[in-house]
């Protein structure tokens, strides 16, 4: 679609979200989240979360993404061989979702789940085994798997697991003095607070619920940012980190543009964003590289369902295109990689995203939307954003990290790959497919997935550490 089009239905209030999408997460949050909902109850959600999310909120909790963060480097230094050697090839998709888990953690609750250093925990385990219960079509080929008794009680103890684990931290928030909502406060800190700020149920529109209700609500809010940073941030990390290896130019410009802002050597990083997280915002050109690799490996994006009260305005004709009894989705991978609406399309080009109006490569409006676009876009955007860079900053100076195909498919056929480790079997990806060594254009890295896609095969990668010297700057991680 052209972006103009296209804009017309993400960010309409007209359109409802798609009902096979509603229904894909009933399992997971009772259809209690932002995702879901609509109107009224949409609008008080979104209110409730939306300073949490903020830009100035999440800039101030860079201290503890960083604490993840260099846990996470350090878990793929050891992974380096030595001497400046390539090391072992292993999934990066499984060690970027581990960090996702924790950043989460962190910054929806202030809590350390862990995910990186341990054994997965259960509430880990019970949602990723919860979405292979969710189904986006319920249909007469599904419903043998709809009505399965042992579905249902694996959902119902799925469920259970995870209000366990969740709910004491979700009432402690509730029951933490006002006075704790500080610099390094959490996104749920902020929703208690407008929670506790809301009028009474006497004032027209807008109802107060009870602390149950807003608990359960909370509860199946951080389920949906959960499951949406394993879904779409880990593997956005992995692909940025995939368009630099593949472009040395731009990489060595993303490390000249750390050490010119932030210090030359990764220790200083570290210190400096501690000190004055604020510099994170300036990094024009890591930015660029993050939202070009995001245009060539976009997400999902939104789904809407037609309605009789909507229809498409298209420019140049003479009536309006009715949408009632479709579904709605703009086929984001295609109009990101549109030569009509980019120049040189399929190229990696960081610099579309500096050129000036007029400029040839200056992007139309609207035409990238990975978070979609106008006040209902992705909540969690600034979050995801501000993960990805945190990684480039603290890895980039430091390894080199590319994927390796010929070691992985050894080791494919070797069968090792039956000793992975139990956090990384979780990942829901095709890593032990023995078929045929499928490329698309020439590439063997590509996005798979029947819901939001992921990288092939977790993206096989090893690493190795750059000439400079490097110095630990968080707490040591086995791998």
């Amino acid at each position: 679609m052209e972006p103009n089009i296209s804009s017309q239905s993400i960010s309409s209030t007209v359109l409802p979200r798609a009902h096979n999408a509603v229904l894909y997460l009933t399992p997971l949050t009772q259809n209690l989240d932002l995702a879901s909902s609509e109107g009224q109850q949409w609008r008080v959600w979104r209110s409730r979360f939306s300073s949490g999310f903020s830009s100035k909120n999440i800039t101030a909790m860079l201290p503890s993404i960083l604490e993840e963060v260099a846990i996470f480097r350090d878990i793929l230094l050891a992974k380096a061989g030595e001497n400046n050697t390539w090391g072992p090839v292993f999934p990066l998709e499984a060690l970027t979702t581990n960090l996702t888990f924790d950043v989460i953690g962190r910054a929806t609750l202030g809590i350390r789940l862990h995910e990186q250093t341990r054994e997965p925990g259960p509430l880990r385990r019970a949602l990723l085994d919860q979405l292979t219960h969710c189904l986006f079509d319920y249909n007469i080929l599904t419903l043998g798997r709809i009505l399965s008794p042992i579905r249902q009680w694996k959902m119902a103890r799925n469920t259970r697991i995870m209000r366990k684990f969740l709910l004491p931290h979700v009432v402690s928030r509730l029951e933490s003095p006002r006075s704790a909502l500080n610099d390094r406060a959490t996104i749920v800190d902020f929703a208690v607070e407008e929670y506790n700020e809301e009028a009474t149920p006497q004032e027209e529109n807008k109802p107060k619920l009870s602390d149950e209700e807003f608990i359960e609500t909370v509860i199946a809010q951080l389920k949906l940012f959960l499951f949406a940073g394993h879904d779409t941030t880990a593997t956005s990390i992995c692909w940025v980190l995939h368009c630099l290896a593949k472009d040395p130019a731009a990489a060595d410009l993303v490390r000249a543009e750390h050490d010119a802002v932030l210090g030359a050597g990764t220790h200083e990083t570290m210190e400096r964003l501690q000190a004055s997280p604020h510099l994170l915002n300036q990094l024009p050109y890591t930015l660029a590289c993050i939202k070009e690799a995001l245009r060539l490996w976009p997400s999902v994006g939104p789904i809407r369902d037609g309605s009789s009260s909507f229809s498409f305005a298209v420019p140049g004709a003479s009536v309006p295109f009715p949408t009632e009894g479709f579904m709605i989705w703009d086929g984001i991978r295609a109009a990101m990689r549109w030569e009509h609406l980019w120049v040189r399309p399929l190229e990696f080009i960081p610099e579309r995203w500096l050129a000036s109006p007029g400029d040839p490569l200056y992007p139309k409006k609207n035409a990238w939307h990975p978070f979609g676009l106008g006040f209902r876009n992705c909540i969690g955007q600034e979050l995801a954003l501000v993960e990805i860079k945190a990684v480039l900053t603290l890895v980039m100076r430091d390894l080199d990290i590319d994927c390796s195909w010929e070691e992985w498919d050894a080791l494919r056929c070797a069968g090792s790959q039956n000793k992975r480790s139990k956090r990384e079997k979780l990942i829901r990806f095709d890593s032990i497919n023995k078929g045929p060594k499928y490329a698309v254009n020439g590439h063997r890295c590509y996005q798979v997935g029947l819901g939001t896609p992921h990288t092939k095969a977790g993206m096989p990668v090893h690493v190795k550490r750059r000439s400079s010297p490097i110095r630990h700057v968080g707490p040591q991680a086995s791998n």
